[in-house]
């Protein structure tokens, strides 16, 4: 085997996914080639380091939050809190559709005897 094709099968042979034949090949090929023996330790260097890179907590951590949650889980929910929350988001909404709810339009009563407003409507268009 030439160093061609050691190069891309090093990390299968590292993870044990190469066959026999592929195997005894590429172990001869790195007892004589110090370049890719130096290859594969690069490569094995960076799957340990990756495998020692766990991000789950430790067991004792873990136990420790279960608990916590097994505790928190068991507290009842206290039904003035649901009650008082409920009735305070109801009067927010009606409070904020009084605001937000714009006035309906009318005639003002001041400009309806001033000749302003034709009371007679389009009856009286003649006079234009």
């Amino acid at each position: 085997m030439t160093c061609d094709d050691v190069t891309p099968a090093l990390l299968a042979w590292q993870l044990g996914a190469c066959e026999s034949p592929e195997r005894d090949a590429i172990d001869v090929h790195l007892a004589t080639c110090p370049a890719c023996l130096g290859r594969f330790l690069a490569t094995k260097r960076i799957t340990e380091d990756a495998a020692a890179f766990d991000e789950r907590p430790a067991p004792a951590v873990r136990e420790r939050l279960r608990g916590h949650v097994a505790r928190r889980a068991r507290r009842p929910v206290r039904t003035s809190w649901v009650v008082g929350l409920a009735a305070a988001a109801l009067l927010l909404g009606f409070l904020g559709w009084r605001v937000l709810t714009p006035a309906p339009l009318t005639t003002p009563p001041a400009a309806a005897g001033h000749g302003l407003v034709d009371a007679d409507g389009p009856a009286n268009l003649d006079v234009l």
